[in-house]
């Protein structure tokens, strides 16, 4: 009976350890996993980061850029304003010599601006 209660014993520490070992190898499998997992996470972070680094170097010298065209852009539309308007006061004004011509019946190459 001692052989049996040693051997049951026996029996028990090395189905402990199976479970143990199975235990160890189910952790390990995880972690192993979860590094994969970890690892891939941080590779797709460091493209991102790759692609988007150098775009957010160059935003401060763009938008400087962008401000200086903006401002370009305001001058140039001011400088047709003002041309726009001396266009109408020039139609105006053949207009009105056109009007005077008819009314005097001037020959027609007189006060044509039309060669």
């Amino acid at each position: 009976m001692a052989d049996e209660g040693s051997e049951s014993a026996q029996s028990w520490a090395r189905a402990s350890d199976s479970n143990t070992d199975d235990g160890s190898s189910e952790s390990l499998r995880l972690w192993k996993r979860l590094a994969l997992g970890a690892l891939v996470l941080v590779t797709m972070l460091m493209g991102v980061v790759a692609v988007t680094l150098p775009k957010s170097i160059k935003y401060p010298q763009l938008m400087d850029e962008n401000l200086e065209l903006k401002q370009q852009v305001k001058e140039i539309e001011g400088q047709l304003s003002e041309v726009d308007h001396i266009l109408i006061r020039m139609r105006l004004y053949d207009a009105q010599l056109k009007a005077i011509v008819e009314e005097k019946n001037l020959p027609k190459g007189v006060g044509d601006s039309t060669p």
